[in-house]
């Protein structure tokens, strides 16, 4: 049986009018300036924090609040040298035995390129002259666990920036 003209017209004006959209969504898209990208410049005072959560078993928290005392004078010299903004290590309020974290450090970054080889080792070697690298890392891995690592991006901030008071902990 032959289908009726006025629908066979229908169906086709529905598939180029769905085609016309889909082609039109593309350009759009292609055409719209991204919002933030890598490269992307910001004044705003800390576009990238790197968010790495610490497992810490009971009985094992001096050991790790001791190793990270040692990571510390690391932390101030990569700032010093402008690798990095700032560093800070939270405790989690009211931390469980079961809660997946109970500590995180913060890696403040202003590029993302300065997160590509945070630690070389002549930064380590300049401050711990006396201490190998390899015993360290052994004893942060024996005193925490990395549950996992997440990187942030400043989007808009009140109140962060360092005109609007002092944000150092002496």
């Amino acid at each position: 049986m032959k289908r009726p003209i006025i629908r066979t017209r229908v169906t086709v004006f529905k598939l180029l009018a769905i085609a016309a959209a889909m082609a039109f969504s593309y350009v759009a898209g292609a055409l719209t300036p991204h919002a933030w990208t890598q490269s992307a410049k910001t004044d705003l005072p800390f576009p990238y924090i790197q968010v790495d959560y610490m497992k810490v078993e009971p009985g094992k928290l001096q050991a790790y609040l001791s190793i990270e005392q040692r990571w510390r004078p690391v932390h101030e010299e990569l700032i010093r040298t402008g690798k990095k903004k700032a560093w800070a290590l939270y405790g989690r309020a009211f931390a469980g035995a079961n809660d997946e974290y109970n500590y995180l450090t913060l890696n403040i970054f202003d590029a993302f390129e300065q997160m590509e080889n945070q630690y070389p080792p002549d930064i380590f070697e300049k401050v711990h002259t006396d201490q190998n690298p390899a015993d360290i890392d052994r004893q942060t891995a024996e005193a925490r666990t990395q549950v996992r690592s997440d990187v942030w991006i400043l989007i808009d901030e009140v109140g962060l920036s360092p005109e609007s008071g002092d944000m150092t902990r002496k």
